[in-house]
């Protein structure tokens, strides 16, 4: 009798993922029949119980099966431009379908238009300046002229973003949506971008298919919160660009792009976790020695000559992939060794075993034959030993010295908080004051649903709506960045691990009590980051399983958002 098969670790944290959201369903329920409600109809969820189909079905299905059929091949081979601009229509489409499984008025148009939602607040706005003002005067519920729940919960910066849309001309909830999920899916781009800068090309291309399929997508479309994951997002690439390039514009703009984070919504400021993660990973990347990738043989023609004996086969160029940036295809993966990639005629190839005599010169007039890269088009290569490669390779440049890295390194993260500070100090010279706002939502947020939502529930309920919102693949990917993290600090783990702990704050403050599917969107969103971690093999796998959670809670829960 054959034993039974044993589950593999990343199975059991998978299993332990959807465990946990049944028990959270479970007791959930049974605090409604107590009488004790959680204050959530479909806990750990904020919706109803409503399974439907609508428009947007058939379309998300389509989506779904071209992203898992094609996806993980395409962002292996597709030019990194093109990449981007694939991945970011792709998730536009993702987005948009699900949100229409809803209908138009009902799940786009109308979901920002309620009596709780920003866009009930603009036609007020007359004067910006004494808006901004007097905004702290009427965040409190029983304050004069108090304002609508979101815009008392959130810093005035976003209702900033809808009041300008207004005055573009682009009235109503529909402009607003689509402003929302355009923005939102930007995040899928900006994640990639972050990786690559840090020196992660793979997994940057390994992550896409997951942003792609994203199940917090069922509330990027529609909730202002998409549009905060996606500056979030966009803030933290231009931090990653500005820290790794000699660039100090996207340093301040990073910086710029982080506190203006702050003024749209209070919870952002612990994007400081996820942007010291970028930090350490920019420092991790310029003050460390280049790594040498692994090489792939390529047989070297043997130049004419008196010997009949082949040429011995030649590694392959370290920067001969055309989707990657580089010095000139005739380099060399050891730069102290000459290159091999001569002009004219080649001397005759000898049987000798001695030290390789030095070749002639370069003639700059002739394009030189490269001899060892490899061909214009890439060829397919095992998927297992693809993202291997990638995932170890590092810039091919010499570090400079310690000392002109460390300067540089803190230039440029100076240069960022200058952007920051710029921004604190335009919107306190405005009028408001971040830090009396935070001081009053506090109180706002007491004097709501918060103060009846038991905090024993939801301090663990909330990790059971993140599950949902990153997905099943996203309980496997923290597993093995966990373990990775005690030998290889690479980027995508720090990533991770950044985001995971700006959740672990905002989850025991006790100000995120429920609807932190959408909430914690600016941090969820990097728990994909890391799907190179997963293996090659079950890539597509977990791909199915993403889809099918934004299929399965889109089509049984009518969102609020």
């Amino acid at each position: 009798m054959r034993p039974a098969a044993r589950l593999s670790p990343d199975r059991w944290a998978a299993i332990a993922a959807f465990v946990l959201v049944g028990v959270a369903v479970l007791v959930g329920a049974a605090f409604g029949w107590a009488g004790h409600p959680v204050h959530a109809p479909a806990a750990p969820l904020f919706g109803h119980f409503l399974p439907h189909v609508g428009p947007g079905t058939p379309f998300a299905l389509a989506v779904a099966v071209a992203v898992i059929h094609w996806g993980p091949v395409l962002a292996d081979r597709m030019p990194w431009r093109r990449l981007l601009l694939a991945g970011w229509v792709a998730s536009v489409a993702w987005t948009f379908a699900l949100a229409l499984v809803d209908g138009w008025q009902r799940g786009v148009a109308g979901r920002l238009t309620t009596p709780f939602e920003y866009l009930t607040e603009v036609p007020g706005v007359t004067d910006v300046h004494a808006m901004l003002r007097g905004f702290t005067g009427h965040i409190l519920l029983f304050s004069p002229d108090n304002w609508t729940t979101h815009v008392s919960g959130h810093p005035p910066g976003v209702l900033l973003v809808f009041v300008g849309l207004d005055r573009l001309g682009l009235h109503g909830g529909g402009w607003a949506a689509v402003l929302c999920v355009l923005v939102g899916c930007v995040a899928t781009v900006a994640v990639a971008v972050t990786l690559r800068a840090l020196g992660d090309e793979a997994a940057g291309r390994a992550a896409l298919p997951f942003l792609v399929l994203f199940p917090g997508a069922v509330w990027v479309g529609v909730s202002a919160d998409g549009l905060f994951m996606g500056v979030a997002a966009t803030a933290l690439a231009l931090l990653a660009v500005g820290l790794t390039r000699p660039s100090w514009w996207c340093a301040g703009l990073g910086g710029a792009g982080l506190a203006a984070c702050a003024y749209l919504s209070y919870g952002l400021i612990l994007l400081a976790l996820p942007a010291a993660a970028v930090t350490v990973a920019a420092w991790q990347r310029q003050r460390l020695p280049a790594t040498p990738a692994p090489q792939r043989l390529t047989p070297t023609p043997a130049a004419p000559g008196p010997s009949s004996e082949p040429a011995p086969p030649q590694p392959a160029s370290a920067t001969a992939d055309p989707m990657r940036p580089g010095p000139a295809a005739t380099a060399t993966a050891n730069p102290a060794r000459p290159a091999t990639a001569t002009t004219g005629t080649a001397p005759p190839a000898t049987a000798t075993t001695g030290p390789t005599p030095p070749q002639p010169a370069t003639n700059p007039a002739q394009p030189a034959p490269a001899t060892t890269t490899l061909d214009p088009v890439r060829p397919r290569r095992a998927s297992g030993t693809t993202d291997a490669a990638r995932a170890r390779r590092l810039p091919r440049a010499t570090s400079p010295a310690a000392g002109t890295t460390t300067v540089r390194q803190l230039s440029r993260l100076a240069c960022a908080v200058v952007g920051a500070a710029l921004v604190v100090a335009l919107m306190t010279g405005l009028g408001f004051d971040w830090l009396e706002g935070y001081r009053l939502v506090k109180v706002r947020y007491y004097q709501g649903l918060a103060s009846a939502r038991p905090y024993t529930y939801w301090v663990w309920g909330n990790l059971a709506a993140l599950a949902v919102s990153a997905g099943p693949a996203a309980a496997v990917i923290l597993r093995r960045a966990v373990v990775q993290l005690r030998t290889a600090r690479t980027p995508p783990v720090l990533l991770c691990l950044g985001a995971v702990a700006a959740v672990v704050a905002a989850d025991l403050s006790g100000l995120s009590k429920a609807e932190v599917e959408r909430i914690w969107l600016p941090f969820a969103i990097w728990l994909p980051a890391a799907a190179a971690l997963l293996p090659a093999r079950d890539r597509r796998t977990w791909l199915y399983w993403q889809a099918a959670t934004a299929l399965v809670v889109n089509h049984l829960v009518l969102t609020s958002w």
